[in-house]
């Protein structure tokens, strides 16, 4: 014969009841994240707010995806130069050419349809091994289950042989506070610095 110790099953029971509500708490959660996600991410209603975003640089960020597209982009138009590819190289050879042809940054053109809106400000220098720079930048999103939208300078501006457009844009006149730079960094809580060796 077989004893049952009710108190066991009991226990079990709570546990798998106490279990089933963490994980039904996690799939909600996850679901308001990503809705707040669509909601902050989804143009708003009318053409007005659609221009107003397409003018507030904070609305020029990419999603780690679409950096990683970037960079399959990259590695196809540089060949065999990729491998020793700096910011520089990038900017000068596809995203100058990119940015004179539809006259806005990369972020806007790739997400006509829905502007992203800054969650992370990504801080780097020019001159470092672009696949690196992107290597780095995904490594400490590996494990989020949402992933964040991404301002970069290079993507998130007008890359441009002009020297005035580049001084407006990174705030080298005589007012700053009002430089892209400035701008999407008042609207961003976290700010992800990646060190070139």
């Amino acid at each position: 014969t077989t004893e049952v110790n009710p108190g066991s099953d009991m226990s079990l029971a709570a546990r798998l009841a106490v279990a089933g509500s963490i994980v039904f708490m996690c799939a909600l959660l996850g679901s308001v994240c990503c809705c707040w996600r669509l909601y902050k991410s989804t143009p708003g209603d009318g053409d007005a707010a659609i221009s107003d975003r397409s003018h507030d640089p904070a609305w020029a960020a990419v999603t780690l995806d679409q950096l990683n597209d970037f960079r399959n982009l990259a590695k196809a138009e540089l060949g065999l130069d990729y491998v020793g590819a700096t910011m520089h190289d990038v900017n000068s050879r596809i995203l100058q050419p990119f940015c004179d042809q539809h006259r806005k940054c990369y972020a806007q053109v790739v997400n006509v349809s829905g502007l992203k809106h800054i969650d992370i400000f990504v801080s780097h220098a020019w001159a470092e091994n672009f696949d690196e720079f992107v290597t780095a930048v995904n490594a400490p999103f590996a494990h989020w289950l949402v992933k964040p939208n991404l301002w970069i300078c290079a993507l998130a501006l007008v890359q441009s042989t002009d020297p005035d457009l580049v001084a407006i844009q990174v705030g080298v006149g005589d007012d700053p506070s009002h430089a892209p730079f400035t701008k999407a960094l008042e609207q961003v809580d976290k700010i992800l610095v990646v060190r070139n060796r």
